[in-house]
Order: structure tokens, then sequence, then C-alpha cells
């Protein structure tokens, strides 16, 4: 395998190795050295010039150490062009325009996971992806140029898919262009894991779809990030408990949360004279926090994360069978087989194969969420509990295979859809980067209550939008009937 090669570019004039991230000293690296990347390349590429990641490296005297990876560039060996991938599994596609505007002609669409080639350097590359707001200039499979969306791609490829986890070929879900937001990536999980689903649910005695459902609500369908890392959520208050407790003014320096209503107003900053951020709903923010936490207690760091698919909490691990936290994240990072496997250990020790076996999914949401998001939680299981059903009912409308063409997808969300938002609103919520319905419910409740206090409807906004990013028109609208009687 070809290693990537790095060189240090540091404004101090050198550049720590360590042993580990924030780890003891090693040695120290002129400006200008070159290194080897000892990490996948796609793993590489996300990382180099990102704040807070780090990179496992071969230096110039063979010594293995860590460097801090935003002081690292890459010697690519096409300086004006690099592979990208379409991630929009909602949409299943995105459009290539004639230029980087909304307003331009679309060209034509392409599928998500495809792999297209954007025309500029990789830094200039790497600043742009993820970015709402942000375009790149790309070059078709077929040769023709056009434009799309920074936010919709990846810079690593898309994991092969196990088939020894999916359904039978005949037990797969057709999609098609008929399928809403929530019904395509339902059968994307079903299609992906269907058949261990099956397996495993047997043996409860319960319904595969409940898996389904959970797993859509948990984490949109998407075990990893656009990045290929682990989806993960770190929890401010639980790292308190854990390490912050017997470190309180170090913690205190890096960390805040909400002391009456705990798992709300989650910050950080890196050290003492920076300003507070968020980073709930942004994994390349949730790794960046993780990483720095591991840097201070690597178990107590990732005993305070939700994990994966299920996004089960860290301090579950031996109920998983794992000896440590880190080991849980290491077993979950290494494929959804492990994901899968554990989320049904979970709720069989929890006696929430229960709850689920009778429907009862606001009892199951208790359990598994929590008493306080139980009724939210539960309904929004049930949703994608039925939607699964109606999927999987023979005499659901499907077209033929061979007809299939991608649904329309836009760039932006009209977000004044929910109720409460007006054209201020909006504008407001678009210069945060919240473009579409999915980011505005993806967004840290106590960051959206900061940013738009007052606002009317406010604490139903993430609901809606939630119900608008799954195309559910009809329940969304069942809801702000609800909401506007009830004043």
């Amino acid at each position: 395998m070809t290693l990537l090669k790095l060189r240090v570019v540091s404004p101090e004039g050198y550049l720590n190795a360590r042993q580990r991230p924030y780890g003891e000293l090693v040695t120290q690296l002129p400006d200008g050295a070159i290194v080897e990347a000892l990490e996948p390349t796609a793993t590489v590429r996300v990382k180099v010039g990102q704040q807070g990641e780090w990179l496992r490296v071969r230096l110039p005297d063979g010594r293995e150490a860590y460097l801090a990876a935003w002081y690292l560039q890459l010697l690519s060996s096409d300086a004006h062009s690099c592979p990208v991938w379409v991630h929009n599994p909602a949409a299943g596609c995105l459009n290539i325009r004639q230029a980087s505007s909304l307003s331009a002609g679309r060209i034509t669409q392409v599928l998500h996971e495809e792999e297209l080639v954007a025309l500029a350097a990789e830094v200039e590359v790497r600043a742009k992806v993820g970015r709402a707001g942000e375009w790149l200039h790309v070059r078709l499979p077929d040769g023709r140029e056009g434009y799309a969306a920074a936010n919709y791609f990846s810079l690593t490829a898309p994991a092969a898919p196990n088939p020894a986890l999916a359904p039978a070929e005949e037990d797969k879900i057709t999609i098609t262009s008929a399928l809403n937001s929530l019904q395509r990536k339902i059968a994307l999980t079903w299609n992906r894991l269907g058949g261990r689903f099956q397996e495993l649910a047997a043996e409860l005695s319960i319904n595969p779809g409940s898996a389904v459902a959970v797993w859509q609500v948990e984490s949109c369908g998407q075990p990893f990030g656009p990045d290929g890392r682990l989806t993960v959520r770190f929890e401010n208050h639980i790292f308190s408990d854990y390490w912050g407790k017997y470190h309180p003014e170090r913690f205190a320096q890096h960390f805040t949360f909400n002391s009456q209503r705990r798992w709300l107003e989650h910050r950080w900053r890196r050290a003492a004279d920076q300003p507070w951020q968020t980073f709930h709903g942004n994994q390349q923010r949730e790794w960046e926090v993780l990483t720095f936490a591991r840097g201070l207690d690597d178990a107590a760091a990732c005993t305070s994360i939700s994990m994966g698919g299920p996004q089960i909490m860290g301090f579950h691990y031996q109920l998983l069978g794992c000896a440590s936290a880190p080991e849980m994240l290491a077993l979950f990072a290494s494929g959804e087989e492990h994901q899968v496997r554990g989320f049904f250990e979970f709720i069989r020790w929890q006696h929430a194969d229960q709850c689920l076996r009778n429907n009862d999914f606001v009892g199951f949401a208790g359990i598994y969420n929590g008493s306080g998001q139980a009724d939210n939680y539960g309904r929004l299981i049930e949703q994608a509990y039925e939607t699964y059903r109606q999927l999987r009912t023979p005499a659901f409308p499907f077209a033929a295979p061979g007809e299939f063409a991608p649904a329309p997808m836009v760039e932006e969300d009209d977000l004044q859809r929910i109720l409460g938002i007006g054209p201020r609103s909006a504008a407001q919520l678009n210069a945060e980067g919240i473009y579409t319905f999915a980011q505005l419910a993806a967004m840290e409740v106590a960051y959206l209550r900061e940013l738009a206090r007052g606002r009317r409807w406010l604490e139903t906004w993430l609901v809606q939008a939630r119900w608008a990013a799954w195309g559910d028109w009809e329940s969304l609208a069942a809801f702000q009937k609800t909401v506007k009687e009830s004043e």
C-alpha cells in the first residue's frame, strides 16, 4: 500500500510528535519536514488540516508517532483535482448545475454515493466539503463539467455493503422516485441490514421493523458520518460524572452544560481564552471534542458518547461484552455487524424487547431515551415503524426497477413551512448555515433557543423539522393544527 506523504506547516517553526494524541513528547519536527501517514487514505484526506484531529505517522527517522493534523499539509500527486463522493441519502441524488448558483440551470442529477472529480486543489476542496453555501466545480463520469452544493459531498469513499447483513433479493424494498425522504431512508437501511435484523428479531419475537424504526430515529439510518467515521454524540454532563467531578477546575475551562437540565446547553472550548462553541449536530465537531476529551482521559471520554446506528452510550460497554468503553468504540467502528448485534443484546438486557413486542413505542423510548423525551421519541419511532410496514406491504405501489429515476432534490428547503418561522427567522437560520429541514432537526435545543429567543412556537420547531425532513407532510399538517388549537 502506497503511503500518503505529508508536510509539516507550523508558524512556530516546529511541531511536537507525541506517543498518542495530546500525550508524551517523542521529538520535535522542523517546519517543512516530510512524514508518511500510517492511516487509511480516506481517513488521512479527511483529517489533514482539521483542528482537533491527530494522525499516526512514520517520522523521517523511522519511528512512529502522532502529529496534530491541523499543522499538516497533504502532498497531492494531482494538485488541481481530487475525488469526492455524493453524500445525500435523504434525496438519493444531487443536482449538477451550470453555475454555482441555485438559479442556474440543471445539467443532470447524480446518485447518492456516486464518485465525481472536484476540479480544484485538494486543500481548497477540503475547506468546502460539508459546508452549506459553498459550491464545487466537478467533472462527471461522462466527462461533462458542472457545479454542485459542497455540503452534499464526502471525501471518503462509501463502505462496501456487507452482503451477509442484507435480506434476500426478493425481500428488498425497491427504491423509486415515488418514495419520500423517510421511506427512502428506511428502504436503504432495510436493504443494507434487513437480513440480520430478521434473524435477531426472531430470537426476541419482535418485528424487525421495530429495529429499523429505532435505527432511523436514533441516527437517521447513518451509523457512519460523511467522513467514514462512526456517528457519535459526546455528552458533557456524562463526562462531568466520569471525569469532571474529579478535575472540576480543568473541566470548567473546557466544558459547560445546564446544571438543572443537564442534557442541554452543551458547549466546549479548546482553551480558556477562546469563545464557547456548540458542537451537537455536526459530526466533525463531535469528533473534535471527543478527540480532545480522550487526551484528558480516554476511558472517561469514550464512556461519555453514544455510538453508531443505535446510539448506545459507552457506559453500557459491559452489557455488550466489552472490557472497556474504548473497546466498544473500536468494535462499533469496525462495522455495522457489531452495531446490530449490540443493539439487540442491549434491548434484551434492558428488558425493552417486551415494549417492542407490544408496539409500546412510548414505553420503549422511556427505557431507551429516558422519560423526559419518551413521548416525542415514541411518536417518531411509531411513525418510522408504520412507514416500514407500509413499504413491506405487497400492495404498496412500486415502479419497476428499470423505471428508477432520482427524486427531485433542492439544495435548500423552504424553512418557512415550519410553523413559527417567517422570513426573518429563516434568514437568521441561513446565516448560521441552516438551509434544510434535516439541518434544523439536528440542531441543539439550547442553541436554537439562544438563536431564536422569543419566536412563536419555537419549542415545536425541531419536531416539525423532523417530519418535514422525512417528507411526511400529512403528519406535519396534523401536528401544526394541534399546536394552533392548543393556544
